[in-house]
């Protein structure tokens, strides 16, 4: 039984358990001659709409696979922090709930007592929660909020278990189901060298689960199940630059020890940023000669180049700027700003904002959302 049978059988099985057989009524054959089955087409309609209604649900449960090339899978809002930067346009804005397509303002956020400004936001698979991260005196503290469909704010409180010590950087993800945060802390002592530690919460318990070393890790992402976490990894000698895979089932301990260095089998130390852990494995953005988005396998080796590009010029980059800031004077054509909550399309920022399609390997070209500038985006 795969994932999407497995759901459907737990959907049946949940609506079966709501049923009391004490309030049933005894099923009753009607008396009537054999020859006049008047009841037959009464259950082959009934039949035809069992048939019908499964089968709507298992294209919702499979997150709108069904239907190619539409964003109405990823559900209908994004959740938009202001400009961290004192001064800059928006920064005094609260958190906006956003329309998913045009990027319009439907609602706006209250800040929470105590929160100095926001650093960071997450999106789950139902888009009716979305966890942020504020920044506090004492340190960092995540909340939890929820919509209803009409994009309303339902709640917005502290998550119990959900403050962050130390120095928190604006690093959040959250499992497709809500289950898994996990977020990065700065523990140098010197800042010239610097010491990371990735924390993990489990939601229903409180329990945080850390991983430190020297090094900075950022870039998070976590499997929609929650049990891997591939980051951006930079270090020294003893730890080499590049993305890394970690086994969120793993004791506390060292990062290196129990995370794992992806391989790729392209470009150059640098180019590689973006790691996204999906449904089928992990995508990266490889910023060389050329950008391309590119599906990889758990070894490195590329399964699919799903969109490439050519790099835009940029005069403020030099023409011997490292690798991870451009080549010759350019800058790589996207960046993967949000991912879908559906796991099927990502947003990329570059010269503007586009929704892509992981399935189909089209642009959205409808679809442009407009005022995101200087925005972190939750979906």
């Amino acid at each position: 039984m795969n994932e999407v049978e497995e759901r459907l059988a737990g959907a049946f099985g949940t609506a079966a358990a709501t049923v009391r057989p004490e309030d049933l009524t005894p099923l009753t054959v009607p008396v009537r001659p054999a020859r006049r089955r008047r009841w037959t087409p009464a259950i082959a309609a009934l039949a035809i709409a069992v048939i019908v209604a499964g089968g709507v649900l298992v294209n919702a449960l499979r997150g709108g696979e069904g239907d190619a090339g539409s964003l109405a899978g990823s559900g209908r809002y994004l959740l938009t922090l202001p400009p961290q930067e004192k001064g800059a346009p928006g920064a005094d804005e609260p958190p906006a709930i956003r329309d998913l397509l045009s990027g319009q303002v439907i609602r706006r956020v209250p800040v929470p007592s105590g929160v100095d400004h926001w650093l960071d936001v997450a999106g789950t698979a139902g888009n009716r929660a979305f966890f942020l991260l504020g920044k506090a005196a004492d340190g960092a503290r995540v909340y939890r909020l929820r919509i209803d469909p009409t994009g309303r704010v339902v709640e917005l409180a502290r998550l119990p278990g959900g403050d962050v010590p130390g120095n928190s950087s604006d690093s959040l993800v959250a499992s497709a189901d809500g289950a898994t945060l996990a977020v990065v802390v700065d523990s140098s002592a010197n800042p010239g060298r610097p010491v990371s530690q990735i924390r993990m919460l489990t939601v229903s318990t409180g329990r945080w689960t850390a991983w430190s070393g020297n090094g900075m890790a950022e870039q998070l992402s976590l499997s929609p199940d929650g049990r891997r976490l591939a980051f951006l990894w930079m270090g020294s000698a003893d730890s080499p630059d590049g993305v890394r895979t970690l086994n969120t089932r793993a004791p506390a301990g060292d990062v290196l020890r129990h995370s794992r260095r992806i391989a790729f089998r392209f470009g150059r130390p640098g180019e590689v940023r973006d790691p996204w852990l999906g449904r089928n494995g992990l995508y990266v953005v490889s910023a060389g000669t050329e950008t391309r988005l590119l599906a990889t396998s758990g070894t490195g080796k590329v399964t699919a180049t799903l969109l490439r590009r050519t790099p835009l010029a940029d005069p403020s980059i030099p023409d011997d700027g490292p690798p991870t800031a451009g080549l010759g004077g350019h800058r790589p054509a996207f960046s993967v700003r949000c991912r879908s909550a559906d796991a099927r399309h990502v947003l990329l920022s570059g010269d503007k904002l586009e929704w892509f399609d992981l399935q189909t390997r089209k642009i959205d070209s409808r679809v442009q959302p407009d005022g995101l500038d200087g925005q972190t985006v939750g979906c």
